[in-house]
């Protein structure tokens, strides 16, 4: 499963995947951005857990039910961060089992949980495909994804994970996601090394790029309502989502992560759309706001690089 897959704006919940209630009154079901389902959870990670109704139907996104408060019983292996809405917001701390008790607006009901301690994956993807180096510009910042594994390979929840670390010859820092299972890397000096963890038997090759390496840029648009996710000469309406992820490219079409952070976007005709800087799973990207009817034109510069995409919106 490859946790950061920025073509994948709204994550739903999984139907067949909650957990019921001891109680009958509630269901909960488990999620960090990526994973939705009663798992086991990964030590040293955070965790949101949702809360449903026991009586709306599983798949349904919200049933309205808030939740009031929360508490672990025993808080050596977990916390209640907080609670919002129907979710609880857990700092999973060591690895043990203990009970989750909720209060809601249409009942009280708890479940058990399982918590253990977490085998990081660098180098694969979900399906078991080994990762290509990761090409990252130097100045910008890129999402460096992993999965957390029981010992006996079983996918576990959680994020926001600590103790990555830098190796080789390559310069730069890595701060955790705030709550998903990705690493932020930002890079300051040329050069290639890996993303390490103690638990994980293989790192993530990466090399940092200079700018002055790249040959193009481009504005990736995707849209997430009609039939296709194309964008460049479409006509739509002021009710579609449309994201772009700009990227640079070498010369041999290798692409490089990071141009957003460092590229200049900026639309021709803010009365027709404007762009809006959003986090989605900790990564900053880009979404266009359609204001009204017109031509909308985008445009992204880094340097000498630019790139277009542009289409019309009627009302």
């Amino acid at each position: 499963m490859n946790r950061i897959a920025l073509t994948a704006l709204v994550l739903t919940l999984t139907a067949g995947c909650t957990e019921a209630g001891e109680e009958g009154v509630l269901r909960f079901i488990g999620e960090d951005g990526i994973i939705d389902a009663w798992a086991d959870m990964a030590a040293g990670t955070k965790v949101t857990v949702n809360v449903f109704n026991a009586n709306t139907p599983e798949g349904e996104e919200s049933d309205g039910l808030v939740v009031s408060a929360a508490e672990v019983d025993d808080t050596g292996v977990a916390s209640v961060l907080g609670v919002s809405d129907n979710t609880v917001r857990l700092e999973v701390r060591s690895a043990g089992t203990s009970r989750l008790s909720v209060t809601t607006d249409v009942g009280d009901d708890w479940v058990e949980f399982t918590s253990v301690e977490p085998v990081v994956v660098l180098d694969e993807d979900g399906t078991g495909s080994v990762y290509e180096t990761l090409h990252v510009v130097v100045g910008g910042q890129a999402p460096v994804p992993y999965e957390l594994e029981s010992s006996t390979g079983e996918d576990l929840l959680g994020g926001g994970l600590g103790g990555f670390l830098l190796d080789g010859e390559v310069e730069g820092s890595l701060e955790p996601a705030a709550s998903e299972a990705t690493v932020l890397v930002t890079f300051t000096a040329a050069g290639e090394g890996e993303v390490i963890h103690p638990s994980a038997s293989a790192g993530r090759s990466v090399k940092a790029v200079d700018p002055s390496e790249l040959a193009s840029i481009a504005l990736n648009a995707v849209r997430f309502t009609g039939e296709s996710s194309e964008v460049e000469g479409i006509t739509t309406t002021t009710d579609d989502l449309i994201m772009i992820t700009p990227a640079g490219a070498l010369a041999d079409g290798t692409e490089v992560l990071g141009v957003d952070t460092l590229a200049e976007i900026k639309s021709a005709d803010e009365a027709v759309c404007t762009i809006v800087k959003e986090t989605f799973l900790s990564v900053e990207v880009w979404m266009v706001s359609l204001e009204g009817a017109g031509a909308c034109e985008i445009t992204a510069t880094l340097g000498e690089l630019t790139d277009t995409v542009s289409f019309t919106i009627t009302e």
